[in-house]
C-alpha cells in the first residue's frame, strides 16, 4: 500500500500523528490504514502491507498478523483512528450497544409465545422488531416413525450473559467521559417487560 493510499484512508494530520506521537513504523501505521478499511481482516491487511498481496504467503501473514494487534501502540493507534472516525456518532453507538444489551438481558419468555392453547411460539411476523435479535437460533427437529413429525426448537438469548455483560460494559462506561443515561424510551421498554405494574 502506497504512502498516499494511506494518508488518504487516515487522513494527512491523522497519519502524521500517528508516525510522530505513537511512535510506529510506516509499515505499522500502513497495517492500521489497512486493517480499518478493510473491515478488520488482520490477515489481508498483514498480507497487503508486508508481502505486497502474495497470496503464497497467505499462511505467514495468519500467524504474524495477531502478534502486530497486541502491540499496544498499535492497538493506541486503532483506538485513536476509530475515536476520531466516529466522533458525534460514539455515544449513539454506546447507546445502541447498551439498548441490544438491555433487550437481552430484560426479554420476557412469554413475548415469544402465543398466549391460547399450549405453548407455541409466535410467527417472526407477529414478535415485536426490535425484541427479534433475541431468537439467537430457530431449528426444525424431524423425529417419530421415518422422521414424519417435526418440531421448531427456538432458542433465545442467555440472559444471565446478556446482563453480566451489561454490568461489564456499565462499568467500563462509568469511568470514561461518556454519559449514557435512562432515556424515556428505555423507560417505557422496562415497564413494557415487567407489565407496568407497581409494587403495592
Amino acid at each position: 500500500m502506497p504512502v498516499k493510499q494511506t494518508k488518504e484512508i487516515l487522513g494527512k494530520d491523522l497519519y502524521t500523528q500517528l508516525k510522530e506521537e505513537k511512535n510506529l513504523t510506516l509499515k505499522q501505521i500502513k497495517f492500521v490504514g489497512e486493517y480499518l478499511s478493510n473491515g478488520l481482516n488482520q490477515t489481508r491487511a498483514y498480507l497487503t502491507v508486508y508481502y505486497k498481496g502474495n497470496e503464497s504467503k497467505y499462511a505467514s501473514a495468519n500467524a504474524q498478523a495477531p502478534k502486530l494487534l497486541v502491540n499496544v501502540s498499535i492497538k493506541e493507534a486503532i483506538k485513536t483512528v476509530l475515536d476520531l472516525w466516529l466522533g458525534a456518532t460514539k455515544l449513539k453507538l454506546e447507546q445502541k450497544i447498551i439498548d441490544s444489551l438491555y433487550r437481552e438481558a430484560f426479554y420476557a419468555s412469554s413475548m415469544f409465545i402465543t398466549e391460547t392453547g399450549a405453548p407455541k411460539f409466535k410467527k417472526l411476523e407477529d414478535i415485536d422488531v426490535e425484541w427479534r435479535p433475541c431468537i439467537v437460533g430457530i431449528e426444525t427437529k424431524s423425529y417419530g416413525k421415518d422422521a414424519v413429525r417435526d418440531h421448531t426448537v427456538v432458542k433465545l438469548a442467555d440472559r444471565r450473559k446478556a446482563r453480566e455483560e451489561l454490568s461489564k460494559y456499565i462499568e467500563l462506561i462509568k469511568g470514561s467521559d461518556i454519559s449514557v443515561g435512562l432515556t424515556d424510551e428505555t423507560l417505557q421498554r422496562l415497564a413494557h417487560t415487567f407489565g407496568g405494574k407497581k409494587k403495592k
